[in-house]
């Protein structure tokens, strides 16, 4: 447990994914033109006096330690893991128990998020009530991207929150530091994340509400959304928070700006 609020960005690996993955067809062309994009799967620790708080955990630690560093096929693209991709190996490597978790948030519960689930063991895993019906009942339609066996271990500690489109937010400690907000679309109870430090700056982890640039600029509509819809409505909730907070927005999946990104002991606010 830290005496102070920091953020952390967690390295959780890559994946060289087919551009259509990311970029609905139905969109800007250019964005399908040229090779398979690589991207990133981010994980996030947030220090907090009351608790350590993961947001995420990337692909389950059999599927990490699988190949080390090689190329494993999946039904959505090629993975490049190691066994220090998995969340847990992230945050002991920062020298954090995770006996000190005291929260999993998950944005969602599709397979490259749901890695840390279980592996905390004082915490309490939670998510929106409607993504968990969904996670651990998947329709045939959704179910490539769904991993029911961590999500369904007994013993875990659930926790489900039902958060309005325009509801402010859940404020998970009450002091406006971590704000959970209702961004679906891309699946049925996705939520971001509003972050406050103490010296009123503020971060947005937006998560696959917005995966990328192209889709916060609004030239493109992410390649996978179950309500295109409500998909759209999240990418302008989450612009105009960031113009009413003139906060940075990290994405879901951008390896342009996850290159360029602190990671580690370095806190991002």
């Amino acid at each position: 447990m830290s005496d102070s609020f920091s953020v952390h960005a967690l390295d959780g690996g890559s994946m060289l994914c087919p551009r259509p993955n990311l970029f609905h067809i139905g969109g800007n062309p250019e964005h399908l033109e040229g090779e398979p994009m690589v991207i990133p799967f981010p994980s996030y620790l947030i220090r907090h006096p009351k608790g350590d708080v993961v947001v995420d955990g990337g692909w389950r630690q059999e599927v990490c330690a699988a190949g080390d560093p090689s190329l494993k096929p999946t039904t959505i693209g090629t993975l490049v893991l190691g066994p220090d991709s998995h969340v847990l190996a992230q945050v002991e490597a920062l020298d954090v128990d995770p006996a000190d978790v005291r929260y999993v948030v998950h944005t969602h519960l599709h397979n490259d998020h749901v890695g840390g689930t279980g592996h905390f063991p004082n915490a309490i895993e939670l998510v929106d009530e409607s993504e968990l019906r969904v996670g651990l009942s998947p329709g045939w339609f959704t179910e490539f991207i769904y991993d029911t066996e961590p999500i369904s271990a007994p013993d875990l500690n659930w926790e489900t929150i039902a958060i309005a489109a325009d509801d402010p937010g859940h404020d998970l400690y009450g002091d406006g530091t971590i704000r959970l907000i209702a961004t679906p679309g891309h699946s049925i109870g996705h939520m971001s994340l509003v972050l406050s430090g103490g010296d009123g700056a503020s971060l947005i982890l937006a998560g696959d509400a917005v995966p990328d640039r192209p889709h916060f600029e609004e030239e493109a509509m992410p390649g996978w959304s179950v309500d295109a819809e409500k998909a759209a409505a999240s990418i302008k909730r989450v612009r105009e928070l960031q113009d009413q907070l003139q906060c940075e927005v990290l994405f879901g999946h951008s390896i342009e700006q996850w290159q360029d990104l602190a990671k580690g002991p370095d806190s991002l606010l």
